[in-house]
């Protein structure tokens, strides 16, 4: 079989930000995200009305037969939104970790080739920015866990 041209981790990781760097003006948070999706970790203070999308891990097994490999990967998406105090900061994180979600449910396959994505895992927690010296933010942290198949592995 001829080798993907980049890895399903990438490929991936591609397809969540193009599905969630997009206008949620219509829906929970008002925001656009447009050009605010960044990948890797923050380093920074974030722009505030953003979303980070951070690998975590890769876990594969074998498939139904010995040449399909199953596995999960992992990433973390942290969103960022700016709040006077602790609630309102908490729930507009949330509000925009639900547009978030939303636009990543709307196609559990990513929009890959059919047969690559089989499910797509989202839990959500929420922190308060002041904690960390992250003044008037709020941040939603979905951790996704994506289940694929390939023939290779990764």
């Amino acid at each position: 079989m001829p080798t993907p041209a980049i890895p399903i981790i990438l490929e991936v990781w591609n397809a969540i930000k193009t599905k969630i760097e997009v206008d949620f003006a219509s829906d929970y948070s008002g925001l656009d995200l447009t050009g605010r999706v960044f990948q890797g970790r923050f380093t920074d203070a974030p722009i505030v009305g953003s979303a980070y999308i951070a690998f975590i891990d890769e876990t594969e097994r074998n498939g139904p037969s010995l040449t399909r490999y199953q596995g999960d990967i992992r990433y973390q998406i942290y969103c960022f939104n700016y709040g006077s105090n602790n609630y309102t900061r908490t729930s507009a994180a949330i509000k925009l970790g639900a547009d978030v979600h939303n636009a990543l449910l709307a196609d559990r396959t990513l929009g890959l080739a059919a047969g690559r994505i089989d499910n797509i895992i989202v839990q959500t927690a929420a922190l308060d920015g002041d904690e960390f010296g992250l003044n008037s933010i709020g941040i939603a942290v979905l951790e996704l866990t994506v289940q694929f198949q390939s023939d290779r592995g990764i």
